[in-house]
């Protein structure tokens, strides 16, 4: 890992903007959030990063949304059948499965950020490409593909949360692809 704080560029579009991230020299990608203001009100959120360099990579396009701590998050986590495994769990660090502000049920997982210094980030596998963020009384729905669970990162995950003390996190991945030189991975969210 390493900083990803260069500052960017912001283009104005017709209906939106087109953020871009310098080169990185490292691992010779460039990184774009194209935002859109759809007409039925929604906000679509293209996250891309382009191959610069001159051998295949392979990677997941990856977008992150912070929110302010104190809210709500739901996200569907039902399976399918009882034959097979349908659903992924991936954990990260200290997190610990018993914490508090984390609840499972048949068919979902509801966390309630809560100022506390517990580290805690978990992945997921949704069918349901829909997490729900609610606080002060304002409500935001995120909606996401859902690929097949062998076809994403982080032990078959297409979502993640964290929390920290300050924020939590609605993390969405894209599928790990083989991006070829001068070619570029994508995925859409949209945020209602």
């Amino acid at each position: 890992y390493h900083p990803d704080d260069d500052p960017v560029s912001i283009t104005p579009l017709e209906n939106g903007v087109l953020v871009e991230q310098p080169l990185d020299p490292l691992q010779n990608i460039a990184k774009t959030l194209q935002i859109t203001f759809c007409e039925n009100g929604a906000v679509r959120l293209d996250h891309s990063f382009r191959n610069a360099g001159d051998i295949p990579i392979t990677g997941a396009s990856w977008g992150v949304n912070t929110l302010d701590g104190y809210g709500t998050v739901t996200v569907g986590f039902a399976g399918e059948d009882g034959f097979t495994p349908t659903r992924a769990v991936s954990l990260w660090g200290d997190t610990n499965l018993h914490d508090s502000r984390v609840r499972f049920t048949a068919d979902s997982v509801t966390a309630n950020h809560a100022p506390t210094k517990d580290y805690f980030k978990l992945g997921i596998y949704s069918r349901s490409g829909k997490a729900v963020f609610q606080n002060k009384g304002q409500q935001l729905v995120l909606e996401y593909a859902v690929p097949p669970m062998e076809q994403l990162p982080d032990g078959g995950c297409n979502f993640e949360l964290y929390m920290d003390e300050k924020f939590l996190e609605m993390e969405v991945l894209g599928t790990v692809t083989q991006i070829l030189p001068g070619e570029a991975a994508c995925h859409t969210e949209y945020l209602t």
